[in-house]
């Protein structure tokens, strides 16, 4: 088998959590479209590329309903955005069921961080409006976090493990 078809999984997750991390960041949204590309050529490639179309298909719907699950909890407290439930989803149809349990693993560990970076520096900005003493300036609200960008960084961790699909 050549070199590329072992990376196809890994690259075409990375490009699509770099596309969703963009626009998250830029526009504050996971377009719909990536999504059904991305889950649909998730579908195709499993079952191209598994042992028989029911194991393929088995294996992509069992890591898209597990993916979706995971932020289902988040999304009803309004933690998460319904993109960024629909992303998780989306890499759970390339990497099935068990290694999106992972990837969520890591991208929580990457977002706690991520939060915790965004706090302290509202907790600085609101420090220095008091010090300064301009009380007529409104209080900075806090920010909120491109979940894909955390869940990028999560898919990152996964791979560093050493983990392969």
């Amino acid at each position: 088998m050549p070199e590329f078809a072992t990376q196809t999984v890994p690259l075409a997750c990375i490009i699509l959590l770099v596309t969703a991390g963009y626009t998250d960041l830029t526009r504050r949204i996971v377009p719909n479209p990536l999504i059904v590309a991305g889950t649909l050529t998730g579908l195709g490639y499993c079952l191209l590329e598994t042992p028989s179309v029911g194991h393929g298909l088995a294996t992509a719907v069992s890591g898209l309903l597990t993916g979706g699950l995971l932020l289902l909890l988040p999304y009803r407290f309004a933690w998460t955005g319904a993109g960024d439930v629909k992303l998780l989803a989306t890499l759970g149809t390339w990497l099935g069921p068990l290694a999106i349990i992972s990837v969520f693993v890591y991208t929580t560990l990457v977002g706690g961080l991520m939060a915790a970076g965004m706090w302290l520096r509202h907790r600085l900005k609101l420090r220095q409006n008091c010090v300064v003493g301009d009380l007529e300036q409104p209080k900075p609200t806090m920010p909120q976090l491109p979940y894909a960008v955390a869940m990028g960084g999560g898919y990152l961790l996964f791979l560093a493990r050493g983990n392969v699909c």
